[in-house]
């Protein structure tokens, strides 16, 4: 049976060394490396010794949605969007609530959701990396992030590549019809220039 392997492409290393860490005080290790340029995917690597297999490589450059494109569909994202996010422009985070960077991302949208809401735009919020969805919820109740927040179901590298995302949070403004206006770019000090 062949075995799949992603390989993304670095210049930089680090190394990291922690001296008389027990690993039962270590709860969980997480590394989130820059934005990278180009995915490399090897197909049929076989791990068995001296077994001869023939290996495919598919180098591509991530998706990134640009100004003019629309969005993908939410196929593969567990969300419940209210109907009044039809006719609204979207803001759509997508992070990982387990890092620093998108819990702030979350609680800063959480505290301009209704300025923005009267401006005419619905913020979403995804889930992009697999998570206890108990301690999601639980975390969203206990910091008022009243927005809809989505879920990746499975995948969570593929759904973040068709999303163009590369980093965490990562942000996209699209207009009403749903048309990319700003992706990735967009800082969350600037959404009190979105207009209406």
């Amino acid at each position: 049976m062949g075995w799949r392997f992603l390989l993304c492409v670095c210049l930089i290393r680090h190394i990291h060394r922690y001296e008389n860490l027990d690993w039962a005080d270590v709860k969980r290790i997480e590394f989130q490396a820059r934005p990278y340029d180009y995915r490399i995917t090897f197909h049929g690597v076989s791990l068995s010794p001296e077994h001869e297999t023939h290996v495919e490589v598919t180098v591509e450059k991530p998706g990134s949605l640009l100004p003019g494109n629309s969005l993908p569909s939410f196929d593969g994202i567990d969300i419940d969007l209210p109907k009044e996010a039809e006719g609204r422009a979207w803001l759509i985070c997508f992070f990982d609530f387990q890092q620093r960077p998108s819990r702030q991302a979350l609680l800063q949208l959480a505290g301009q959701v209704a300025t923005l809401e009267r401006r005419g735009v619905q913020v979403i919020g995804v889930q992009a990396a697999q998570t206890d969805h108990a301690e999601l919820d639980a975390w969203r109740k206990d910091n008022q992030v009243s927005f809809p927040v989505g879920t990746v179901a499975a995948h969570p590298e593929q759904r973040r590549s068709t999303w163009g995302v590369r980093a965490l949070p990562w942000l996209i403004l699209a207009d009403k019809e749903h048309v990319v206006v700003v992706a990735g770019g967009l800082s969350l000090d600037e959404l009190d220039e979105i207009g209406e």
